[in-house]
């Protein structure tokens, strides 16, 4: 969103080898994270960006920000979503506030949305941005 805007057509992908579909035709541009964070920099962007070897147009830094998004009041959350790396990096926080809180790993911070409101008593770690992307769907 940050580069290419709110204009275009937005396709999520299973995994990093999908940027293969630009070359194919069936995408004009990837967009994939490599990120760096407390455990290192995440490899397997990396590993696949020097198989593929695609055009590099543009490289974008965002600040990563957590919300916990929910229906439900703080004190009555049982169960937090969210994918490992936000699990980590929010650890402290979430001992301090959730501390018998079970946390279950989601395979993406959307899908972490969609999970907590379909479930009382569950909340997500998630951007905002995430957040209202997955209430428009």
């Amino acid at each position: 969103m940050k580069k290419f805007g709110a204009s275009c057509r937005y396709t999520r992908m299973a995994t990093v080898s999908d940027i293969s579909r630009v070359e194919k035709g069936e995408a004009d541009y990837a967009v994939i994270p490599i990120r760096k964070f407390d455990r290192g920099i995440r490899a397997r962007g990396a590993r696949q960006l020097c198989r593929e070897r695609p055009q590099i147009v543009a490289q974008v830094h965002l600040e990563i920000t957590h919300a916990l998004i929910s229906a439900t009041p703080l004190e009555k959350i049982e169960k937090v979503y969210s994918k490992d790396q936000a699990l980590a990096q929010c650890r402290h926080w979430l001992q301090r506030h959730l501390p018998h809180a079970q946390l279950i790993d989601a395979p993406s911070t959307s899908r972490a949305v969609q999970l907590a409101k379909a479930e009382p008593g569950a909340a997500a770690i998630a951007s905002e941005l995430a957040a209202s992307f997955t209430a428009c769907r």
